[in-house]
């Protein structure tokens, strides 16, 4: 049962470290939103997600930098919520599962009132509301699919972009701020100094050295944004995978909460009650702006276009009736779903 926690009682035992349960925990800082300022003393508080169950887990103060951490947690699902005066209220959801330590980076809060005032009790009903029960669905695939993109606290919500095997999101995706790009400004001339063919000549490093190409074909863990945000198992999904959810599923183009997408059904046998929703994202090409959301989405693969140019990695495409793994610049800015066994 959802347990009731007032949040005058909770203000006065917060601690700039807090314990609860095994060898987990999260960290971050607390940010105002217009003023890019850390916000000191905003109340930090984290609940674990058991189906409808929600369950108190912890919480402390930000410090003078606005920073938190709050110990001792177990692996699962949760939600973290931070309230602070004269700001509305926000909250973040978060899995731990192998990082020790997760970190959520900037959370930001605007300037305001917050309406969730009264009880955490009520707070925390409507987080329950949109957070998934579980962060993944078994579609009997060879693969379990997230039902959030990166950066997502919905099934709905776009959540983050990112150029193909960067870690961070950016205002713009072009050629010249792509990680790998060591010369070049098209994808006529640009050249890289990681994932290219072996047909891949001419290929220089960042001290202009000529050497062999590395003919990678998939990312590394350690460059693929998926495993790198969610830890454990999670990753980006191949080309192969991403024809599996295609060809083992039916694809129906809908909205939900008013967001355009395609809801994907699996047909395996015992499954077919079990869907995920892919929000039509769009994707930054190389404009400031994304016209194509709510229209179409794009979605990468781990897999990089194994030919002469190496300029390309694999995605899946999906709009009104169509879904399909197709292959775009690397520099774009697209979305990720990720994918684990």
């Amino acid at each position: 049962m959802r347990k009731r926690v007032l949040l005058f009682v909770l203000a006065s035992v917060l601690m700039p470290f807090c314990i609860s349960a095994q060898d987990y925990a999260v960290k971050g800082s607390v940010w105002d939103f217009d003023t890019a300022e850390p916000i000191c003393s905003a109340a930090v508080l984290v609940y674990q997600i058991t189906g409808n169950d929600t369950t108190f887990y912890g919480g402390c103060s930000t410090d003078d930098n606005g920073s938190f951490i709050i110990g001792q947690l177990k692996a699962g699902n949760y939600v973290l919520y931070a309230k602070s005066d004269n700001h509305f209220n926000t909250s973040k959801s978060f899995t731990l599962s192998s990082e020790n330590v997760k970190d959520l980076g900037k959370i930001t809060m605007r300037a305001g009132k917050g309406d969730l005032d009264p009880a955490i009790t009520a707070v925390v009903a409507k987080i329950v509301d949109y957070f998934p029960e579980n962060v993944y669905v078994d579609l009997g695939l060879s693969v379990k699919w997230a039902t959030c993109n990166v950066g997502a606290d919905k099934p709905e919500d776009y959540g983050d972009y990112y150029a193909w095997g960067e870690l961070t999101p950016k205002e713009s995706y072009t050629w010249e701020n792509y990680r790998f790009r060591t010369r070049g400004y098209d994808e006529g001339t640009v050249k890289f100094s990681k994932y290219t063919s072996l047909y891949y000549t001419s290929m220089l490093d960042e001290d202009n050295r000529f050497f062999i190409a590395d003919d990678k074909t998939q990312l590394d863990l350690e460059d693929d944004v998926a495993h790198v945000k969610w830890g454990g198992d999670w990753r980006l999904p191949t080309n192969e995978e991403m024809n599996e959810l295609i060809d083992s599923c039916t694809w129906t183009w809908t909205t939900l909460n008013g967001v355009n997408g395609c809801l994907v059904t699996s047909n395996r046998p015992g499954y077919t009650d079990r869907s995920i929703f892919l929000p039509a994202t769009g994707r930054y090409g190389f404009e400031t702006s994304n016209k194509s959301a709510g229209t179409w989405g794009h979605y990468w693969s781990n897999s990089v276009n194994k030919d002469q140019s190496s300029y390309n990695a694999g995605v899946l495409a999906i709009g009104s009736g169509y879904a399909a793994v197709k292959i775009t610049f690397r520099a774009h800015g697209q979305s990720v779903r990720p994918v684990c066994p």
